[in-house]
């Protein structure tokens, strides 16, 4: 005897709400699938803006793009031995993100969002080059900022200095 496959609209549901669940979380960057919690990515948002970078780190809340969010203002800190994911916008010109000792270069355009990944092993302090877009560069000597790779207490540190500012 054969057997009908009954449909149940009740588990398609239940099962295009998980799948859609899954798909938000993963674009918020809130939930990489297969990783466990501990493993995330440390998320920082670089965004360029009148010829610098500020940075924004997620605030109490946990979450990137809301209004309890730490900046800085050309310096870019991570901690070391941890996966970085670096959102990159641009809210004027076209940028290059580029740390040229560490290899590592993306644009950031208006209107696009990009990403770079990369995870420093020592800690060092790197310049922040300024690629030339449309002709304009900066004075010698001078950068877009800086990435210090420190330890994570150092860094905490850092995050509850950043956080007391006005």
């Amino acid at each position: 005897m054969m057997k009908r496959f009954l449909f149940n609209p009740i588990a398609l549901c239940l099962v295009l709400l998980g799948l859609g669940i899954g798909v938000y979380l993963s674009a918020t960057g809130q939930f990489v699938p297969g990783m466990a919690l501990e493993d995330r990515p440390f998320l920082v948002e670089a965004r360029g803006k009148e010829r610098a970078w500020r940075f924004s780190y997620a605030g109490s809340d946990g979450k990137l793009g809301t209004v309890d969010d730490w900046m800085s203002a050309g310096e870019l800190r991570v901690p070391v031995d941890t996966d970085v994911v670096l959102r990159l916008h641009s809210e004027d010109f076209i940028y290059v993100f580029s740390c040229p000792d560490l290899n590592l270069k993306e644009i950031a355009v208006p209107d696009l969002k990009f990403t770079l990944s990369f995870k420093i092993e020592q800690e060092a302090d790197f310049d922040l080059a300024m690629d030339p877009m449309c002709g304009f560069q900066l004075p010698p000597g001078k950068t877009m900022g800086t990435l210090i790779a420190c330890s994570e207490t150092s860094f905490n540190r850092w995050l509850g200095e950043l956080s007391n500012k006005p």
